[in-house]
């Protein structure tokens, strides 16, 4: 029997792997560093009140690069609705290695709204975990006291280093 793609269930709104020969996986293992602009979204994590950042990354490796054969997409750890991320980790499993990283970026970037910038991506260890092997987070709460907050203010910082670090518009 030839080796076949890991085959991936949904159950009770987790996301559980299961690998048949074996039980060994096939594919490879990618670490991204995401940064995204989270204001139209609910978090990170899957939710059935709303659009996320992981369902946009599931939407984009599973439709479009992978047509069709489901890659759950594992976070660092979640955010809040409406929360920023600049140098969030994340990790999938993909049966083809890309030796040429650029390359996997700039496809995700392209299939990713604007909103979202694979910043970095690079083939790991099978034992890398992106929930598991973190060493240190850190949060940065920025609070405006002003009387009016200008609408606009949110684009200062996010606009131009998301556009230069993901070849995006």
């Amino acid at each position: 029997m030839g080796k076949s793609f890991p085959l991936f269930e949904r159950e009770y709104g987790t996301i559980r792997r299961r690998n048949y020969e074996g039980g060994n996986r096939v594919g490879f293992r990618y670490k991204v560093i995401l940064s995204y602009d989270g204001t139209n979204y609910v978090g990170f994590q899957v939710q059935e009140n709303g659009n996320s950042i992981q369902a946009e990354l599931n939407k984009s490796t599973e439709k479009k690069m992978t047509k069709g054969l489901y890659i759950p997409v594992c976070g660092s750890g979640r955010t809040d609705s409406g929360v920023h991320a600049n140098g969030q980790v994340i990790h999938f499993d993909y049966p083809i290695k890309i030796e040429e990283k650029k390359i996997l970026q700039r496809a995700l970037n392209s299939l990713l709204p604007d909103d979202i910038c694979a910043r970095e991506v690079m083939v790991v260890s099978d034992d890398f975990h992106a929930r598991y092997s973190v060493t240190g987070k850190r949060y940065i709460y920025r609070v405006n006291i002003q009387k009016f907050v200008n609408p606009f203010s949110r684009f200062i910082y996010s606009s131009s280093s998301l556009s230069s670090e993901c070849g995006k518009r």
